[in-house]
């Protein structure tokens, strides 16, 4: 078991409606309530000695919880390493800034970076200006995670030009699977295997 690494999961709303989403399958309830065990799980993580904790969800997007802030400052005020997945689309202040600052690194989910393919995965529009967002978080390690699909399978060109005038240095495609009797089953192969196409052919990084 690998006892440096833990991860908190959040629930609640999300602020993108993702045709993937798998809330409504499992029944989860957009609420959020008040995690009266924060400080029993702290002692686990202590106790496992655990080092850097990862705050997530695969249901919403966790900046924007209400209790999102009071758990990052209190992991971080316990002596914890923090770890983001977000989509970017979180308020823009100093505040948050300030509070961004302090982890260790952030995962950036980008969809898209077109209104309207933005609209067709997610329901919404207003793209984050990532650039500005990364600029402004000089002490974190931003990473990029892409979910290629039939929506965005060809803005991955896109995508890469706008990260090599950014700080980002690792950049995560992905794609659906499945799986059934604990096989795995990939999804969506064609628009998988035309982003593949487009990463083996960049040119490698020379240490």
């Amino acid at each position: 078991m690998n006892t440096t690494r833990g991860e908190y999961f959040f629930s609640g709303a999300c602020n993108y409606q993702c045709f993937f989403c798998i809330s409504d399958e499992i029944g989860v309830k957009r609420t959020t309530t008040k995690n009266l065990r924060l400080v029993e799980w702290i002692e686990i993580l202590k106790a496992e000695k655990v080092e850097l904790v990862t705050l997530s969800s695969f249901n919403c997007e966790p900046t924007i919880q209400k209790d999102f802030k009071m758990i990052a400052q209190t992991l971080l005020e316990q002596g914890f390493k923090l770890e983001l997945r977000t989509n970017g689309e979180f308020k823009q202040t100093d505040e948050m800034y300030e509070l961004l600052n302090q982890f260790e690194s952030i995962w950036f989910s980008i969809q898209s970076l077109n209104p309207d393919t933005l609209y067709e995965i997610a329901k919404v529009r207003k793209v984050p200006d990532f650039k500005t967002i990364w600029d402004k978080l000089p002490k974190v390690d931003c990473r990029v995670s892409f979910l290629v699909n039939q929506y965005n399978e060809f803005e991955l060109p896109s995508l890469l030009t706008m990260l090599s005038d950014s700080s980002v240095k690792i950049v995560q495609v992905r794609k659906f699977y499945s799986e059934h009797d604990n096989d795995r089953i990939d999804l969506d192969t064609q628009a998988f295997d035309t982003a593949k196409e487009i990463v083996t052919s960049l040119p490698e990084i020379e240490n």
